[in-house]
């Protein structure tokens, strides 16, 4: 079909481009692997029908437009923002067609969805002024509401950007929302409040917060418990108060007087199940709205699926709530743990049951962080609590078949645990819950087998399919690591003696050249964090392992390569006199991993970053074999700083360097502080508002203080060499 499409664009019958334009949304829909590499040529034939006579078309090339930018993003977004917008801007005016304008802002959408703010703050003024035109002079609700979700998905995606135009936008959502009452009106009503508390988190507190009483006594005036069920205002007020709160955070406190019974009551609500004779039912579908129905032999089971829905809304603002206000929520923290136990198996809805794992570290820290700041409180609240959730939560892995809400329980597990920190299970508990890791890994391996079974002609839909399951079975094991790497890391002795019985044959398993790249993967995770927290109890398996962790340093596979060059910064620092046969060696794989000419592009970057950790771990805890290179390698170390793309890693490597400059190490400034410049231009890169890759800042402008008083002129000549937007950064200090 391809070929005849070009010919039925240029057609003169408008009717023929028409189905040309729809032709290719749909086929790149379903073809989004074959058209990629073609996708120059699919977007020159789309942008000439954006200024068609017949405004079908054009509503055509805009529907297109909004499903490709679906099917192709975010290559499309990055390659061809300069194109499209523009005409989007041009479309938006056509007010002769408002079913034009409506899907030229359902569009925009979709391009949200995957652009990043700086490639769309230069389209903002034309955007955004025919929008705002729109609101203003447009008599068609279904244009306004689209207009409406349109306004939102820029400000999310425009973030800070979006400032400029919050004085244009907020008093006329505002309108909306006080003169939208009518019944036929509560669809717009709900993307008014939608859109001014996306807006909200877009701008920040400090430029919403002046708006939100106001905001907020029109949502206290909308009396959700007495509204219908099925009336979609109850969902939009919940989610609402949800996103207020993620912007304002203990701010939001005050709030939460008239907020929270009515989010625990819709919590709190009946599935609303009902089971009966289906043989004596009239019809097939005679159930009423917000009901589903199936029929299983001769029975029928009805479920309120709106009253589902609306539960799980609640659980998940509940989640916000304890973990934007943590010890601010305490005194809800009793009820709704009480709420939330059984919930932790609910059966009848994911996100129920994955609301509910998740909150579970977040009242444990609610509780931890109030113990804190109140030294006089009872200290066992904390333990209690944990207590009580701690086994549901177990339960609830143990028993959900589901993986997608697995994968969120075990991350709340370990979650726990590092709440929890030391002491906070028995030895039974630790190697009950290896036992469980061994169990669970072993399952994931039985899937992952079948899995691969199931595609024995690589039909490439089915590898499609397959490659997703896949890499939810890669999370899973992810998860399990970090489950791992919390019982080493709080209660090491246990693990350590728990260890030798399942789990360590199987590490020894997974990690053999002939695995799947994903268990080799984990395999050497497992080993990073016994070393890492196990420290002299590790050495007895360094034999099997460091093999290995040599090999895959340079393995093809990104996640591999990954945990071994971690791996091998951590066995530096830990491993003492046990590595430096292995220093050198180490150190050149390294180096060969950070010096290829791809190594800071796309999946690469990770295990890049990782490595240069790496490198800098086995200068300060194996110097001495390193001999006279130091200088130099220091050197070498300092070009690649700062990381950027492993956010965790980047705030390690950072503090890292911090800690050579305060602890004076000889080499860190170079021979005549030839290392300065270079010191300050990470500085300025650091310190940059929108960057967060240190621990705290703060920190940072100090020391930068301290280096200041200590060099004088020294470090004014080292920043006057600096570019001008960096020497800004660090005079501003």
């Amino acid at each position: 079909m391809l070929e005849h499409i070009p010919s039925m664009i240029q057609h003169s019958d408008w009717k023929n481009r028409y189905v040309g334009a729809m032709a290719i949304s749909m086929i790149g829909e379903g073809c989004c692997t074959v058209l990629k590499p073609h996708l120059g040529q699919v977007v020159a034939l789309i942008l000439p029908l954006f200024n068609d006579p017949h405004p079908r078309v054009r509503w055509a090339a805009a529907n297109t437009a909004g499903q490709m930018a679906t099917d192709f993003g975010p290559k499309l977004q990055k390659q061809f923002h300069g194109e499209f917008f523009p005409r989007f801007a041009h479309l938006l005016s056509d007010n002769a067609n408002p079913k034009v304008q409506s899907h030229v802002a359902a569009a925009l959408v979709n391009w949200c969805e995957k652009l990043k703010a700086s490639t769309l703050q230069q389209y903002l003024p034309s955007l955004l002024g025919a929008l705002h035109t729109l609101l203003k002079e447009n008599r068609k609700q279904f244009v306004t509401e689209q207009v409406v979700t349109a306004v939102a998905s820029l400000a999310g995606c425009s973030e800070k950007y979006f400032i400029d135009y919050y004085a244009t936008f907020m008093p006329i959502l505002k309108d909306i929302l006080m003169l939208a009452k009518g019944q036929d009106q509560t669809m717009l009503r709900g993307k008014a409040m939608e859109c001014i508390s996306l807006i909200g988190i877009a701008v920040g507190k400090e430029k919403f917060g002046p708006d939100v009483p106001g905001f907020m006594d029109i949502l206290a005036g909308i009396k959700t418990l007495d509204l219908e069920a099925e009336d979609p205002l109850r969902d939009f007020v919940l989610q609402t108060w949800m996103r207020v709160a993620s912007c304002l955070g203990h701010d939001f406190v005050p709030y939460l007087s008239y907020t929270m019974p009515q989010v625990m009551h819709s919590a709190s609500l009946d599935a609303g199940f009902s089971v009966s004779d289906s043989s004596l039912l009239s019809t097939t579908d005679d159930t009423e709205a917000g009901w589903d129905a199936i029929d299983i032999g001769d029975t029928r089971i009805k479920v309120h699926t709106v009253a589902l829905e609306e539960k799980a809304s609640a659980c998940n603002m509940l989640l916000s709530f304890a973990s934007e206000m943590k010890d601010a929520f305490f005194p809800y923290v009793q009820d709704v743990s009480k709420l939330i136990m059984p919930l932790l198996s609910f059966g009848f809805h994911d996100g129920v049951r994955s609301s509910c794992a998740a909150m579970v570290p977040h009242l444990l820290n609610c509780v931890k962080e109030f113990i804190k700041k109140n030294p006089g409180q009872n200290p066992n609240m904390l333990g209690e609590l944990f207590r009580f959730l701690f086994p549901a939560l177990l339960d609830s892995i143990r028993s959900n078949t589901e993986i997608d809400v697995q994968l969120i329980s075990l991350e709340a597990l370990h979650e726990s645990l590092a709440v929890m920190e030391y002491n906070s299970l028995s030895l039974e508990e630790v190697q009950t819950l290896t036992h469980d890791v061994f169990l669970l890994t072993k399952m994931s391996q039985g899937r992952r087998l079948e899995i691969v079974g199931l595609n024995p002609d690589a039909d490439k839909d089915d590898s499609t399919l397959i490659r997703d399951e896949l890499k939810v079975e890669d999370e899973l094991m992810v998860e399990l690591a970090e489950v791992v790497g919390a019982l080493v890391k709080y209660h090491p002795d246990f693990f350590m003696d728990s260890l030798k019985a399942e789990l360590l044959p199987l590490i020894g398993e997974l990690i053999q050249r002939e695995r799947h790249p994903a268990e080799r993967q984990i395999a050497l995770c497992f080993f990073d964090d016994i070393v890492e927290h196990g420290k002299e109890k590790s050495f007895q398996y360094w034999e099997l392992f460091m093999p290995f962790m040599l090999e895959y340093a340079t393995d093809p596979h990104d996640g591999v390569r990954q945990a071994a060059c971690y791996g091998l910064g951590v066995c530096a620092q830990q491993g003492k006199d046990l590595f430096k046969p292995f220093a050198k060696k180490s150190l050149e794989l390294l180096l060969s991993v950070i010096t290829k000419p791809d190594s800071r592009e796309d999946d690469n970057a990770p295990p890049t970053e990782n490595a240069i950790s790496s490198v800098g771990k086995i200068i300060v805890y194996q110097e001495a074999e390193l001999g006279g290179d130091v200088p130099e390698l220091i050197k070498l170390w300092l070009s690649w700083l700062p990381i950027e793309i492993d956010e965790i890693e980047a705030k390690a490597v950072h503090k890292h360097l911090c800690g050579l400059i305060v602890g004076n190490h000889p080499h860190i400034f170079g021979t005549d502080f030839a290392n300065l410049p270079k010191i300050l231009s990470i500085f300025a890169s650091l310190l940059k508002e929108d960057v967060d890759l240190v621990e705290d800042k703060n920190e940072l402008r100090n020391l930068f203080k301290q280096m200041q008083q200590q060099m004088g002129e020294l470090l004014g000549k080292a920043c006057a060499v600096l570019p001008a937007d960096q020497q800004a950064t660090l005079q501003a200090l």
